[in-house]
């Protein structure tokens, strides 16, 4: 059965994987953690939450297609396919907000993929320790690191936090000059055909997800500003149907316009469609809307 489960997940993904679910069942023993784990996951059961997941899936699905069909992708890729989705994709759909309150999001996001450290990061996983040492430093490895981040909290624990940084900047140079003298003796394998794909494969990935993200975080602040819209105007369906619409045209896909007319728009000051168009054409022109900045 472990060759079977070796041939799929590497020694540092069992021991994960292992500790993992002996704290997951550590935190659902404790009575205290229950009731609010439950509340969390009813949470992500709401159905916009749902639809939102959904249309993620399907949006990977289309990427596999895409790379089944240019002869890309194969069963080989399954293993790395699901970690990046339920890595890299969710977590990017967690952070949706970011996008509409971050210019610079999507370049931020391409940028950390082409760094260095993505290479390191690929390299130190194909080449792990054997099962008991990745058992016992894992759990040894969050402790530290949990001891790192509280001891940031308070000057008095700086020193300590030294220490705690030490152990694991020298763990990580341990890992790193192991994983190097692997491609050095194993370098024909290391540049293997399916290694070069399960590299490439978490970056191509994230830059072809990107579209999605944003459509999703421009559907998400188009929405919310709507709303504040119907309620502002919930007596004159008229005027909001003629406001959402004329905001539409004028910014489009541009997340950056529709950030900039949400912040900009103050709804209070319009009473009829000539208000309405004069305060959007201020804002689209010079960025600011024209009474607010007035001064009057």
């Amino acid at each position: 059965m472990y060759d079977s489960i070796t041939k799929i997940l590497n020694n540092r993904e069992i021991a994960l994987f292992f500790w993992a679910i002996i704290g997951i069942c550590w935190v659902l023993s404790l009575k205290f953690t229950r009731e609010p784990i439950f509340s969390l996951i009813k949470a992500f059961a709401a159905r916009q939450i749902l639809v939102i997941f959904n249309l993620m899936i399907i949006w990977v699905e289309l990427i596999v297609i895409l790379f089944i069909i240019i002869n890309l992708w194969d069963l080989t890729l399954l293993k790395d396919t699901i970690f990046w989705t339920f890595g890299v994709a969710f977590i990017l759909l967690m952070t949706i907000n970011k996008p509409a309150k971050e210019e610079n999001f999507i370049k931020g996001v391409l940028y950390n993929n082409l760094k260095l450290i993505i290479v390191l990061q690929f390299i130190s996983n194909l080449y792990v320790f054997n099962l008991a040492t990745e058992l016992v430093t894992i759990p040894i490895l969050i402790f530290v690191g949990i001891l790192s981040a509280f001891s940031e909290l308070k000057e008095e624990y700086k020193k300590a936090k030294k220490i705690f940084d030490t152990i694991l900047i020298i763990y990580g140079i341990i890992v790193m000059v192991f994983s190097f003298y692997n491609v050095i003796v194993d370098f024909d394998n290391f540049l293997s055909g399916k290694n070069l794909k399960s590299f490439f494969l978490s970056s191509v990935f994230t830059i072809l997800y990107l579209p999605f993200v944003y459509l999703i975080s421009l559907y998400i602040q188009y929405e919310s500003f709507f709303v504040r819209i119907k309620w502002n105007f919930k007596d004159k369906k008229s005027l909001s149907r003629h406001i959402r619409w004329k905001i539409f045209l004028s910014c489009g896909f541009n997340l950056n316009k529709i950030r900039l007319v949400s912040k900009e728009l103050k709804v209070f000051f319009i009473q009829d469609k000539t208000d309405f168009k004069v305060i959007l054409d201020s804002i689209m022109k010079d960025g600011k809307h024209p009474i607010v900045n007035s001064g009057l």
